[in-house]
């Protein structure tokens, strides 16, 4: 059991990059649909369009995979996620900042 944690962060007045992002996210909805994802468990993503106070919008994206060489194979092989990672490297995102977290259990999982 394997979770990757993805928080981003974007400055309100930037809606270039808003649009960018929320394509990407489309794009890797699309990928997660096919039946062939292996080891996907769950993806799960809140979106804050407009933080009061802060002018900036979050997106938080959780996704819960079997092991960890499942959720490798998934983001090496993803052209989302590549193309999310050339609108990073390429400036072409003016105004976004994430974190991309890696998370293991530190003991057996409950189940509720």
């Amino acid at each position: 059991q394997y979770f990757v944690c993805n928080v981003g962060q974007i400055f309100s007045g930037q809606i270039h990059d808003m649009q960018y992002t929320m394509n990407t996210l489309i794009d890797v909805w699309k990928e997660f649909q096919d039946p062939n994802t292996k080891g996907l468990l769950a993806n799960v993503i809140a979106v804050f369009p407009d933080i009061e106070d802060q002018l900036v919008a979050k997106e938080i994206n959780l996704s819960a995979w079997e092991s960890p060489k499942d959720a490798h194979n998934w983001y090496v092989r993803s052209p989302g996620h590549k193309n999310a990672l050339f609108q990073h490297s390429s400036g072409l995102l003016r105004a976004f900042g994430n974190l991309l977290a890696s998370l293991e259990p530190g003991g057996p999982v409950r189940h509720h």
